[in-house]
């Protein structure tokens, strides 16, 4: 009776300390655009819920494609360096094979490097890779530090949901710089476009004609003399655009004075225009 006490009173505290990690992160996200603030809370938070000794996030270094710690909280500071250049090796690992370690023992760690006897050493390591875009930028590792308790199954699937809320962080952070950067492209777009609009206010009535001569030049898609075009306008004209006809009733007492009769006339041009 009282071993299963027992285990229900650590099951609740497990649960209180998930609910606590959860709500923490939750209003991080709600309070911050930027992913380092939401990723230091998840560092500290992961840890607390998971009773580790050492959380740390690490990410690739472009210039050696090695890994450097980014965020790492203890709960002692003689826990700060033991066994860092391993756990950093296996965090490397998990980035490059994309997928998640559980060292839950020190039998475990002989494949990767030699498990020398010391007075401070990691004795569980679980370590799982970030994704940001479909890419793999880091690493969520978490140490227990001569602890006579293991890491085990159930805590790396925990770890990962953690390492999850971490991807969702880097991704929101990456759309909110798009998202800003796009924001600056437009305002300066706008900025450049009233000033242009203020300088052809300003613009006389030969500035602008020359403006609405190379418009149309532009548009007509054709190299066409200015002079010649200037001049077809005066003689009513445009023989620069095939298939273009300029259409005028006869002013004062010439003007029609008969029933106009509406006939339909099927025609065929050469070019789209």
């Amino acid at each position: 009776m009282r071993g299963a006490l027992k285990g229900l009173t650590g099951t609740m505290e497990h649960i209180e300390r998930l609910e606590t990690a959860f709500f923490k992160i939750g209003s991080a996200f709600n309070n911050h655009k930027e992913a380092s603030p939401i990723l230091e809370v998840i560092t500290r938070e992961s840890l607390h819920c998971l009773r580790g000794n050492r959380s740390t996030i690490f990410f690739m270094d472009p210039k050696n494609e090695n890994v450097k710690a980014e965020f790492t909280h203890a709960i002692s500071p003689l826990h700060q360096q033991v066994g860092i250049v391993e756990e950093r090796q296996i965090a490397k690992k998990a980035l490059k094979e994309k997928k998640p370690f559980l060292l839950e023992g020190p039998e475990d760690f002989s494949d990767f490097f030699k498990y020398e006897e010391r007075e401070n050493k990691i004795t569980s390591l679980m370590s799982i890779p970030l994704f940001c875009k479909g890419k793999g930028i880091g690493v969520l590792s978490m140490v227990l530090i001569n602890e006579s308790y293991r890491f085990d199954e159930k805590s790396l699937r925990f770890l990962s949901t953690f390492a999850n809320f971490s991807s969702t962080a880097l991704e929101m952070a990456g759309l909110f710089e798009e998202a800003q950067k796009w924001n600056s492209c437009r305002i300066t777009y706008e900025q450049y476009l009233d000033k242009i609009l203020n300088q052809l206010q300003g613009l006389s009535e030969r500035e602008q004609q020359r403006i609405d001569t190379h418009i149309v030049m532009i548009q007509a898609e054709g190299k066409v003399d200015e002079t010649e075009f200037l001049a077809s306008k005066t003689n009513q004209m445009v023989p620069w655009v095939r298939g273009a006809i300029i259409l005028k009733e006869e002013s004062g007492i010439n003007r029609r004075k008969d029933e106009r009769i509406e006939i339909p006339v099927n025609v065929e041009f050469d070019e789209e225009y």
